[in-house]
């Protein structure tokens, strides 16, 4: 099996943060296996009210097709529970120590 390439993203939400989800569609469209890492505020990015409703609809339906996984820290995740209930691709949720190990396993890390 062919490791994935790692995406780590720290940032918050609003136009950057955006535009930094346009670099894990951009990759796994070049038939790349992609984990995203979404750590601290990135979380966020998750929500549609910070993203806006007709990009995270485009974002999430992107995600979904390019069979994109995405991972978020157990302790943010209990800070969203509600809203990760109806994401429409369900984030995996890691402890610290398993994000570490997931990390590890990629083939490269691009931190954005």
């Amino acid at each position: 099996m062919t490791q994935p390439v790692g995406i780590v993203l720290q940032a918050g939400s609003g136009r950057y943060g955006r535009e930094q989800l346009d670099v894990p569609l951009a990759i796994a469209s070049m038939d790349f296996k992609v984990q995203v890492f979404l750590l601290a505020e990135a979380v966020y990015q998750l929500i549609p009210e910070q993203t806006g409703e007709l990009a995270w609809t485009r974002l999430w339906k992107a995600f979904r097709e390019l069979e994109t996984e995405i991972f978020i820290q157990e302790r943010t995740a209990q800070m969203l529970a509600a809203a990760i209930e109806h994401l429409p691709v369900k984030p995996v949720v890691m402890t610290d120590a398993q994000m570490a190990a997931a990390l590890s396993n990629c083939r490269c890390l691009i931190h954005v």
